[in-house]
């Protein structure tokens, strides 16, 4: 298929935005964990309390790169809407409109906690529902990628066991919250959240592989043979040729 060179131009600059995401997203969990590391003499109560060391900007930090991840999502979320399924179907449209709607409300309550607007409470509860709306989207555009056969297949099983594990963890970390406090709840909470830890860890490869796919399909249509054979150079030649045979015939 040939694409517009001015669409391939956005296209394009989405599959960077969506790079520049994947990598966002990827310091922003290097900052988490130092955050947590640097908390631990708090914790184990050899410090002076939480949030009273250095560290606790890197906490700040890690808010700051989640808006900036958000932000720079949502142009992928919308190539991915082209390029990924059937743009005019009903079920895309719900996974586009999911994505955004989950990418924005976490940009916004993080952005509201950032400047004191939100309660901490509640914009974490927010951000932390979004990030795993995030997850279930990158499922859900993986299932229909891979129906219809528009990504590797590597991606799209990584997306769906992702979606599955991130979402699977959400829902028993929320079960096990409800029931009574104990040691072996605890520990129970522990164990299921580590497959959602691990899918959270992954969304920054998944995110930074699909805009590479979306970037290298929008290039192989533009300044290579596309899936019609058909490229910039030909639609050059064709309108020189009827340049040219227009001259023919007034003459």
């Amino acid at each position: 298929m040939s694409i517009p060179i001015h669409v391939a131009a956005g296209w394009r600059w989405a599959s960077v935005s969506g790079i520049a995401a994947a990598f966002t997203a990827a310091v922003g969990i290097v900052l988490l964990v130092l955050f947590y590391v640097l908390q631990v003499p708090h914790l184990t109560g050899t410090g002076q309390g939480w949030g009273t060391d250095p560290g606790a900007s890197l906490g700040d930090a890690n808010d700051v790169s989640g808006v900036v991840f958000e932000v720079l999502l949502l142009p992928l979320i919308l190539l991915l809407w082209r390029v990924a399924g059937d743009p005019n179907s009903w079920r895309d449209r719900v996974i586009v409109g999911l994505g955004v709607a989950s990418t924005s409300a976490a940009a916004l309550a993080a952005s509201g906690m950032i400047i004191h607007l939100l309660d901490e409470g509640i914009a974490s509860a927010v951000s932390g529902a979004g990030s795993v709306l995030i997850g279930v989207w990158i499922g859900l555009v993986s299932w229909r990628a891979a129906g219809a056969r528009t990504m590797p297949q590597g991606l799209t099983r990584l997306g769906k066991t992702l979606a599955v594990a991130l979402l699977g963890s959400a829902l028993l970390v929320a079960i096990s919250f409800a029931a009574p406090r104990s040691s072996t709840a605890l520990i129970f909470t522990v164990v299921v959240a580590i497959p959602g830890v691990i899918a959270y860890l992954a969304m920054p490869i998944w995110i930074g592989w699909a805009a590479i796919e979306c970037g290298r399909r929008t290039r192989g249509s533009t300044s290579g043979p596309g899936e019609d054979g058909f490229t910039r150079r030909d639609s050059q030649a064709v309108a020189q040729g009827a340049a040219s045979g227009r001259q023919v015939d007034a003459l």
